[in-house]
């Protein structure tokens, strides 16, 4: 984070442990899942923007909560954390605000 600002230049982001999926496999499954649930997220997302009543609310915020502890699931299990590796993460998002990791997810996602 630079300014208050993050970067998301190649420079800053070479040494991430970004993983490729290659061929047709467990890796190429679980790429398929992810996608998937986030075509789901980002649904959910804008279904929540237009909820009109409490109902409604509460409804697409469990679901989309319910499909982003999935996404981190997968992720977690491509990348091999152990519980205690996981626990860290999750305190880190907890303490940063899932919301703003989310859109800063979403952004390097989308956008570059």
């Amino acid at each position: 984070m630079r300014g208050g600002r993050y970067s998301y230049e190649a420079r800053f982001i070479r040494g991430l442990p970004i993983r490729t999926i290659k061929g047709t496999g467990a890796d190429a499954a679980r790429h398929d899942k992810v996608s998937s649930l986030v075509g789901q997220t980002l649904a959910a997302k804008a279904q929540l923007r237009q909820a009109r009543t409490d109902r409604d609310r509460d409804f697409y915020e469990n679901k989309y909560a319910a499909l982003d502890s999935q996404i981190d699931a997968l992720v977690y299990e491509l990348y091999g954390l152990s519980d205690e590796e996981i626990a860290l993460v999750e305190k880190e998002i907890e303490n940063s605000g899932r919301d703003k990791l989310n859109l800063r997810v979403e952004k390097a996602l989308f956008w570059s």
